[in-house]
């Protein structure tokens, strides 16, 4: 009888050992796992021509990547109510939007003199988002206008201006954002 209770137990034992080894995966939601999100403070110009407030969210390297990029950067809208922008990529020749791409270099050409007064004036950066309200949305672009003037020795980083984010998707249509957008100003 000692020796069965012997043997029961070691074959419990090496049950007990087998099922603790087993690994499961655990399923990960993304909306738990994400990365440090950051904005960069920009304008953005309206459909009536207006400069408007607006913010880039994305991380550290994506908003590196998008104002380090000479040639513009495309961007999406991700709010309605909200000037929030998310990081796409850069600008490539074969686009979609081509329809777009005339009336953006055009307003751009046209206000590129206005836009480099003000980064001198100030030897920061100057982030403007630019749409094509007639050509068909969709298209928004990043151009980084940098200081040329003497008086500015450096021209400074417009990742340097950017804010901790942590403000989920969900709400980016809330006036929580508003408040943000305002306080970049």
């Amino acid at each position: 009888m000692k020796k069965s209770i012997t043997i029961s137990s070691i074959i419990i034992l090496l049950v007990i050992g087998i099922l603790s080894c087993q690994k499961q995966e655990i399923p990960v939601n993304e909306e738990t796992v994400s990365t440090q999100q950051f904005a960069g403070k920009s304008l953005f110009v309206n459909e009536k021509g207006e400069s408007e407030g607006a913010i880039i969210v994305g991380s550290n390297d994506e908003l590196k990547a998008a104002f380090d990029n000479k040639e513009g950067y495309m961007v999406r809208k991700a709010s309605q109510s909200n000037n929030i922008f998310l990081p796409v990529g850069p600008v490539t020749p074969a686009d979609p939007f081509k329809g777009c791409w005339k009336e953006i270099k055009d307003y751009y050409n046209a206000h590129y003199s206005t836009w480099l007064a003000q980064a001198n004036a100030t030897c920061r950066d100057v982030l403007v988002c630019l749409t094509c309200p007639n050509a068909g949305g969709g298209l928004y672009v990043l151009y980084v206008i940098k200081p040329t003037s003497i008086k500015c020795k450096e021209a400074l980083a417009a990742w340097e201006s950017i804010k901790e984010f942590n403000i989920r998707k969900a709400n980016y249509d809330s006036p929580e954002v508003a408040d943000f957008i305002r306080k970049l100003k």
